[in-house]
């Protein structure tokens, strides 16, 4: 049976898809951070109400705390929104939609890379499989020849120079 010669192609081909899942990856994160950044921009047309509320006793000592008739509390409120800031909520707003559609090609051309280094992958393992299919036929053929002239030297049919050529 003839010798088969491994090689370390498959551990290459796992450090291969492991980059290629991180880039596929690292894109698609780039990808969500920049829909976050529209959702950031849009939230900038709405105008942002907050209110702070605080209620509480105080007391000048620990033992009056809770029957101390010192009451405290404040709310207070704010209401703020874009009224004239020269366009800038605008401008921000489509520069990150402008930001999405940069990330959205990187990332389809980080999938198109992935799937042309697979199939490049793919096509030279397919060739490395025809090769070695044809090395294995050539060594078969190659054996038997051999077996065939010792065959012939054993029976008196040939020299041992037929043996020694087939053996080359």
């Amino acid at each position: 049976m003839p010798r088969r010669h491994t090689s370390n192609r498959a551990g290459q081909g796992v450090s291969l898809s492991l980059a290629l899942v991180f880039q596929k990856y690292q894109a698609e994160q780039q990808l969500v951070a920049a829909d976050a950044r529209i959702g950031v921009a849009k939230a900038e047309f709405f105008p942002k109400l907050s209110l702070t509320s605080l209620f509480g006793t105080a007391s000048p000592e620990v033992s009056a705390l809770t029957g101390g008739t010192a009451t405290i509390w404040a709310v207070a409120g704010m209401f703020s929104g874009p009224l004239f800031n020269a366009g800038r909520t605008l401008g921000t707003y489509r520069a990150s939609i402008a930001q999405w559609e940069q990330v959205r090609l990187q990332y389809e051309q980080a999938v198109l890379i992935a799937l042309r280094e697979v199939s490049d992958a793919l096509t030279a393992l397919a060739k490395l499989t025809d090769a070695e299919a044809g090395q294995d036929t050539a060594v078969r053929a190659l054996a038997d020849a051999v077996d065939h002239a010792t065959d012939r030297y054993r029976q008196g049919l040939a020299s041992y120079y037929e043996v020694l050529e087939a053996q080359q």
